[in-house]
């Protein structure tokens, strides 16, 4: 398991939290999607294995997660004990890269019609909706194993190393409401210290409080307040630091023209440096991978073509993804290259609302009176679904390195070395696009794009 923990840690200098508040259904609301006759959905209609029943309460769920995550790690140590090569291929699982598609569907959907720079955490978002998803049953639990994959993806891993820390809390605000046994256990795998009880009264200020701990200062706070419905929180938090394998030399930043994607000028800090770093031009973009000291963690940059439309580009975001794989159009590696860098010095701060499209993406009745997680609760009456879904995320990249948080609350109511060629410039004075993965398995733990 502390293979598997391993293969799933991202490569991003970043900081992410989760947070889940959980309320009640209104009284008289039809509050959970019944069994008939004692039988779960048809096979076919969720993805399980042949002859496998569906799980149905929390352990049985997490049963599942950890035997599919034995398999992964035991097809990935295959792969490495079989690769003749000096470094693992990124994104050589199917696992991964089912994980990997849904975070560049949810972040197209977050860019769409947004004109700001962003940043977004894939990571602290899995993590806080796996905790969510192992409460929840039935046609709910079905919505988010075919929207989100979350089957392949179980919430108690310890991603913890130098670079990278993570927590997990859950909060109950309601002495009252009895949580089925089989959940609080399944909360008790995720670690020491993690359930506790609270007034609300004292909510408020000690959850924002454990965020801006675990964040070290980067997210403050993550709820301006809380609902008098709100009956349980689930916290993640995650916090990366990386330094680059090869700073920049701070003499040699200076302000260069950036252009906006309105086409905008503007004299922003740019970096300089001199690489010898996996690099791959294709038709309409060149891509560069910048690693992080101990090799284990990189950010990788999609630079468009200038008169490329940038809009247009990113639905073509998962074939661009396919070709850093290894499996590139030409069948060619990416080979390493000599670059002459410049990039912008830059901060980005985004916050989403996932209710605001989550459910476009198929996952709708976590977010109304259909919503079954009674996973999570013994009583009717303390039915519980999604208020609120939103992550705080934050990213600073610099000469030593990046830093990166985000925090994500759930708000839940009652309801090898190439040839000597010629060094390329890598110039990235228009928008791309950027995220941080794991170099093994390539996970990605952060994903957004500076366009001005």
């Amino acid at each position: 398991m502390n293979n598997y923990i391993h293969y799933m840690t991202a490569f991003f200098v970043t900081f992410t939290i989760i947070a889940a508040t959980i309320t009640t259904i209104p009284v008289g609301a039809e509050t959970h999607s019944k069994i008939e006759n004692g039988v779960m959905p048809e096979p076919e209609q969720v993805p399980v294995k042949e002859n496998e029943q569906l799980p149905e309460t929390p352990i049985q769920k997490l049963s599942v997660l950890l035997e599919r995550a034995s398999e992964l790690v035991f097809e990935l140590e295959t792969q490495q004990a079989d690769s003749s090569q000096t470094q693992p291929n990124p994104f050589a699982d199917r696992a991964i890269n089912r994980i990997n598609n849904t975070a560049i569907k949810l972040y197209r959907n977050l860019s769409d019609n947004r004109n700001e720079n962003l940043v977004f955490s894939p990571l602290s978002f899995y993590q806080a909706f796996s905790v969510v998803y192992l409460g929840a049953e039935n046609e709910t639990a079905k919505q988010f194993r075919n929207v989100l994959d979350l089957d392949l993806f179980a919430p108690e891993h310890d991603f913890n190393s130098p670079e990278l820390q993570t927590a997990n809390a859950v909060w109950l605000l309601d002495k009252k409401v009895e949580l089925q046994k089989s959940f609080l256990k399944t909360i008790d795998a995720l670690g020491n210290d993690i359930f506790r009880t609270m007034e609300p009264v004292d909510a408020l200020a000690a959850i924002n409080d454990w965020f801006n701990e675990k964040t070290k200062g980067r997210i403050p706070k993550l709820f301006d307040n809380l609902d008098r419905d709100t009956k349980l929180i689930i916290g993640n938090a995650v916090y990366f630091k990386g330094q680059w394998e090869e700073p920049f030399e701070k003499a040699f930043t200076k302000d260069e023209p950036f252009y906006s994607l309105s086409g905008k000028e503007q004299k922003v800090p740019t970096m300089h440096n001199y690489l010898h770093v996996p690099y791959f031009k294709d038709k309409d973009y060149a891509f560069i991978l910048l690693p992080y000291k101990n090799g284990k963690y990189s950010m990788n940059i999609i630079l468009p073509d200038k008169g490329v439309d940038f809009k247009k580009f990113k639905e073509q975001i998962n074939r661009i993804i396919n070709a850093m794989t290894g499996k590139l159009p030409a069948g060619a590696p990416v080979k390493k290259r000599d670059v002459e860098l410049s990039l912008p010095k830059f901060e980005i701060e985004s916050t989403f609302n996932f209710t605001t499209f989550l459910p476009a993406l198929g996952i709708t009745d976590a977010f109304n009176d259909k919503a079954d997680f009674s996973g999570m609760t013994v009583k009717m009456e303390d039915a519980l679904q999604i208020g609120q879904a939103i992550q705080k995320a934050n990213i600073t990249v610099d000469e030593e390195g990046t830093v990166a948080a985000a925090a994500t609350g759930i708000a839940m109511k009652v309801m090898s070395a190439a040839p000597e060629e010629e060094p390329v410039v890598f110039k990235a004075d228009r928008p791309f696009i950027y995220f941080i993965i794991d170099n093994v398995t390539g996970l990605i733990v952060f994903i957004g794009d500076k366009i001005k």
